[in-house]
């Protein structure tokens, strides 16, 4: 299986609402409230080239609770440096 260098650009965000479960000895819980997977890549397309997958454009464009604000990285080619801020 060959890997293609882009792949190894992606990242993972998970948004998480942490609470005290009561019906669990008041242990510290959390819930799973969004996740996005994107590339780190501002120029990346999906596979099939229909979809932009950059993070950044993913998150805000689907996320109910935090935003995400990139600026490029000129030392690193394309990749970005990038700040996520509650909603």
């Amino acid at each position: 299986m060959h890997f293609d260098k882009e792949h190894f650009k992606k990242i993972g965000v998970v948004v998480l609402s942490a609470f005290i479960d009561n019906a669990n000895n008041m242990k510290l819980n959390f819930k799973v409230l969004e996740s996005f997977v994107g590339s780190l890549d501002k120029d990346s397309r999906s596979i099939n080239g229909n979809s932009d997958i950059f993070i950044d454009h993913v998150v805000n464009s689907n996320s109910k609770y935090i935003r995400f604000f990139s600026a490029a990285n000129t030392k690193t080619v394309k990749e970005s440096s990038i700040l996520a801020i509650n909603n």
